[in-house]
């Protein structure tokens, strides 16, 4: 069986790894509408090495939600490069805004 995923941003891709996931013979097909998977997430890297992330840069890890996020991360391999940030450490607390005119 076939199952189609309308939407290639976070949450398409999650649905699609947990479609896998559940019967990994099954066939999973993404459409996305735009040239990119990732939606809003986004990185870009400059020649110079600086990095601009663009759209959500954290994960919640609070509540339900949360627990089902970070047991993706760690399904995915990725628990290595979670970084565990308190609320009240100042990176908690500043925002970057980018402006494109």
């Amino acid at each position: 069986m076939t199952v189609a995923v309308l939407g290639g941003g976070i949450s398409g891709l999650a649905a699609a790894h947990y479609l896998k996931l559940s019967n990994p013979s099954r066939k999973v097909v993404i459409f996305e509408a735009s040239h990119r998977l990732g939606g809003w997430i986004k990185s870009t890297k400059f020649d110079d090495g600086t990095v601009y992330e663009q759209g959500p840069r954290t994960l919640r890890g609070a509540g339900n939600a949360g627990a089902n996020t970070l047991a993706l991360a760690e399904s995915l391999g990725l628990t290595d490069r979670v970084i565990s940030v308190p609320y009240s450490h100042p990176s908690a607390q500043n925002r970057l805004i980018q402006v494109c005119k």
